[in-house]
């Protein structure tokens, strides 16, 4: 039977969504400021390796302190698998002319890299802030959650990139953002979403394809728009009364 969510849960959920956001930022922006200025000299690779280590821990100790049904409300059982091997194509998409590896090592490094991102921008964005943003309604739950992950790399300038660059790496990761949601929802987990993720990190920065013949922003757009077409697919079967996970400990 459907149950009316108190109004307070609502305000709630907003409140811990900017909560959330603002944490996110000011973390990522402490690191790519002052690390340089405590470790002058250190490469802007290590920056925001650093940066992304210390996001991951903090968004651990969240949800450990919340509690794992948080952000797993199945306990990671996943509802259908086959949905998960189109996204899994997708992603890999960028290696189908074949791995693209100069140095062992720092490939190695980057495949940790790449594993700790999916991990903390999942646990945040489409563990936490959707499922918290549910009670509103799964499509508005999907585009303010997806669209906060894409304004949040917005912080890629203090990094150095462009403004033209990021803003499309805001757009990209805004529709990247929309079919990882999906996965999620119809999934009913957060782990695939974690992998396919780093997978889809991994293969761009791996690619033969990239850059040359094709440009690495142009690959990022073909498997963000793909994605972001499975993930329209994918939520024509979830229920627009989603039921979310309390945001609330439960000891």
């Amino acid at each position: 039977m459907q149950t009316t969510i108190p109004q307070s849960s609502v305000q709630r959920s907003w409140e811990f969504t900017a909560a959330l956001v603002i944490g996110w930022l000011v973390i990522g922006l402490t690191t790519a400021l002052f690390l340089p200025v405590l470790l002058p000299g250190v490469d802007t690779l290590i920056v925001r390796a650093l940066g992304q280590i210390a996001l991951a821990l903090a968004a651990v100790a969240l949800v450990g302190r919340l509690g794992w049904r948080t952000v797993e409300p199945q306990a990671g059982r996943v509802n259908s698998a086959r949905l998960l091997i189109p996204a899994v194509l997708i992603a890999a998409l960028p290696l189908a002319a074949g791995l693209r590896i100069e140095q062992v090592g720092m490939a190695l490094f980057l495949v940790v890299m790449e594993l700790i991102v999916g991990l903390s921008e999942e646990l945040v964005f489409r563990g936490m802030l959707l499922r918290t943003l549910l009670p509103h309604g799964t499509t508005r739950a999907v585009l303010v959650s997806s669209a906060l992950f894409g304004l949040v790399h917005l912080a890629n300038i203090v990094y150095g990139a462009s403004v033209a660059v990021t803003l499309a790496q805001v757009v990209g990761a805004f529709v990247f953002g929309i079919g990882m949601a999906a996965i999620v929802l119809r999934g009913g987990t957060l782990w695939p979403a974690i992998l396919i993720h780093a997978l889809a990190n991994f293969a761009l920065r791996f690619s033969w394809f990239v850059p040359q013949p094709v440009p690495a922003p142009l690959m990022s757009a073909v498997v963000s728009t793909l994605l972001l077409g499975y993930g329209l697919f994918l939520l024509r079967g979830v229920s627009a009364h989603t039921r979310p996970a309390h945001t609330e400990r439960r000891d």
